[in-house]
């Protein structure tokens, strides 16, 4: 048995596995209860499961023994989303590790064991992702550097690199693009695979504070470059179509 495929130990402690998904949730039993069917929809994969309790959810802990997966419940008494996902890193014991919150899926026609095998000597890895029905394939970040490649639930980082690009906090919604950048400057090459991988659930923070979003992203480029340009003009690409046409009419 080698040492990335090792299931549970007889004394009950988790061994590492090729890939760890690590699931945040605060207070969300209901999205993390949609969560957990998935992930135990796909038993037959290896995998370590973590969750990172943000409430005190009676829930993780039934799921932590579940005999039907492998997973862990590490508790969070900080507070942001970057937070929980750094508790995450600095535990994980995984080769490679994904983000998937409470009420995020992996796609039901994805075979997680099969998507294991493109991981070999990959350092991030960049897939696809659906939302409210539409499917979103990754955008190549060698080039195009001004948003995300993909849905972060859609990367698979291996640990050894990641662990060495925390989230930084200052950032409410984009610490995760923040962190791309810094990965690119750094030298690291993406790995770009066009399967749907997870479906997110909707309403985030980055759907719902699209201003924050490109505000974050004008501060985490450097520079007055062609990069940042593009950053203004999706801003005013995505204001809401009223909005549009409201400051049309005023500079006509």
């Amino acid at each position: 048995m080698s040492k990335v495929d090792a299931k549970v130990s007889k004394n009950n402690v988790l061994l590492p596995k090729l890939l760890e998904i690590i699931t945040i949730s605060s207070n969300n039993d209901d999205g993390l209860a949609l969560t957990a069917q998935n992930i135990i929809s796909q038993k037959k994969s290896s995998f370590l499961w973590t969750i990172i309790d943000g409430g005190n959810s009676k829930l993780a802990k039934m799921l932590s023994l579940n005999s039907a997966i492998s997973a862990r419940v590490l508790k969070d008494q900080s507070s942001g989303i970057y937070n929980a996902m750094n508790i995450g890193l600095c535990n994980a014991i995984g080769e490679y590790v994904m983000f998937l919150n409470a009420g995020d899926q992996i796609k039901k026609n994805v075979d997680l064991q099969e998507i294991t095998k493109k991981l070999n000597k990959v350092d991030i890895l960049f897939m696809g992702y659906e939302i409210k029905g539409k499917t979103f394939k990754p955008n190549n970040f060698q080039k195009f550097v001004y948003k995300m490649p993909t849905s972060h639930q859609a990367i698979i980082f291996r640990k050894r690199v990641h662990e060495n690009f925390f989230y930084d906090s200052k950032y409410k919604i984009s610490a995760d693009f923040d962190v791309l950048h810094r990965l690119k400057k750094s030298g690291y090459s993406f790995n770009v695979d066009n399967t749907i991988l997870v479906t997110v659930e909707p309403g985030g923070l980055s759907d719902t504070k699209r201003s924050q979003v490109f505000y974050e992203r004008l501060k985490i480029i450097k520079g007055f470059n062609l990069q940042k340009l593009l950053v203004i003009l999706s801003f005013f690409y995505c204001l809401p179509p009223i909005l549009r046409k409201f400051i049309k009419r005023r500079t006509n």
